[in-house]
């Protein structure tokens, strides 16, 4: 496992004004040289990756960050990987699959161009 992302340890240590100004200025998912960190900003229950890797599991869950309602994980994959993916957002025993930009932080299909 990769160690956290540098903007994941500013975030953890962040004020609420901070966590929305570093938010706003940043791209996610977070793409780097070990691979790719999805992050979801919301209130829930538990938060999912669903998405379509092969040899991977089709869900993976995300760890929540901090004190603040944001949850992340991080995927090693090969440079050139192409990841069509959604987040499942469990809250009050029921889920929903969304797509979208800021807020949440999610994409639906991410190629990946690692260093």
């Amino acid at each position: 496992m990769s160690a956290l992302h540098p903007i994941l340890v500013e975030l953890a240590e962040a004020s609420a004004s901070e966590v929305n100004a570093l938010i706003a200025k940043t791209d996610f998912p977070l793409v780097d040289a070990t691979g790719v960190t999805f992050v979801y900003r919301g209130e829930a229950d538990g938060v999912h990756l669903r998405h379509w890797i092969y040899g991977l599991p089709t869900a993976e869950s995300l760890a929540p960050l901090g004190n603040h309602d944001i949850w992340y994980l991080h995927l090693d994959l090969p440079p050139g990987s192409r990841i069509e993916y959604k987040f499942e957002i469990v809250t009050g025993g029921t889920s929903e699959w969304i797509v979208g930009k800021v807020p949440p932080l999610c994409s639906c299909i991410l190629d990946i161009c690692l260093f």
